[in-house]
């Protein structure tokens, strides 16, 4: 795996790992890469976040929701209730 794509995977894991301890969290991409992972992946960048939820994404992880003021925040999928 090249090392930008192994990078991209720890981010990944990074943000499901917040939203494992925080399932009801929601934030755009600068919120994400500010607060979510600020720590160990502080100097990432936004389009390396992006890249991370893109894959979070394409796998079914997370939801993109398109706000009134247009912002864009991504979350967990809500839990199915049957």
């Amino acid at each position: 795996m090249p090392v930008e794509a192994a990078e991209i995977t720890r981010i990944a894991d990074a943000i499901e790992g917040y939203l494992n301890a925080h399932p009801s969290a929601a934030d755009t991409v600068e919120g994400i890469r500010q607060w979510w992972i600020a720590g160990e992946y502080r100097h990432a960048l936004p389009c390396q976040v992006q890249a991370a939820i893109d894959t979070l994404l394409a796998q079914g992880r997370l939801v993109r929701r398109v706000l009134p003021d247009s912002s864009v925040v991504y979350s967990r999928l809500p839990e199915s209730r049957h």
